[in-house]
């Protein structure tokens, strides 16, 4: 009887999740994460990389991007995959947290979970928004959500995200949207010097 609660243990104690996506593979919880080299997984995320003139490559290096969720596995995930693109990543859980981050660190890209405790990333954006309204800018905005409901993804866009995404969500399409979504707004500011 011992030896079956002895060979089991480590089983019921192991609290770490693997994560395997089709790039990376995550251990989340647990002591390593491990990465395979990047490719591109679908022609549709291909298409929005090969949009970014090569000379802008890597994609996204140095980018300012606030990840807004709640759950702090994801908020280690999305850390991992764009630090590996040398992107300057601020992660914060709540939309309070996201607004004063805002106002102090001027990120270039703004990725947030819809679903929160208290306040929501409606509310986020709805403060992003009017922000703009008064005093100018445009600041991208990514809504991650668990939901697959059409209307969830009309309601984003409604509120004025330009891209949601669902989880799970593939690392590369995460990266071709905040790549597309900055590469948007330079031209659009050019434009707009011109």
């Amino acid at each position: 009887m011992d030896m079956g609660i002895t060979t089991s243990y480590p089983d019921i104690i192991s609290t770490s999740l693997l994560i395997k996506a089709p790039n990376y593979d995550y251990e989340i919880g647990g002591l390593s994460i491990l990465s395979k080299p990047a490719t591109i997984s679908s022609s549709k995320d291909r298409v929005l990389l090969e949009q970014i003139p090569q000379s802008q490559s890597p994609f996204v290096y140095d980018l300012r991007v606030l990840v807004v969720d709640d759950n702090d596995d994801c908020l280690c995930l999305i850390t991992f995959i764009f630090e590996e693109w040398k992107v300057k990543i601020k992660t914060v859980n709540s939309v309070d947290n996201a607004i004063q981050a805002i106002k102090e660190w001027n990120p270039d890209v703004v990725i947030s979970d819809i679903s929160m405790p208290s306040k929501d990333g409606y509310s986020l954006i709805r403060f992003i928004r009017n922000k703009e309204a008064k005093f100018g800018g445009f600041l991208p905005a990514v809504a991650l959500t668990s939901y697959v409901y059409p209307e969830v993804f009309n309601t984003a866009i409604d509120a004025g995200f330009q891209e949601v995404i669902c989880k799970p969500f593939d690392p590369d399409e995460l990266i071709a949207t905040v790549a597309n979504l900055a590469q948007r707004t330079l031209k659009a500011c050019r434009g707009c010097l011109a």
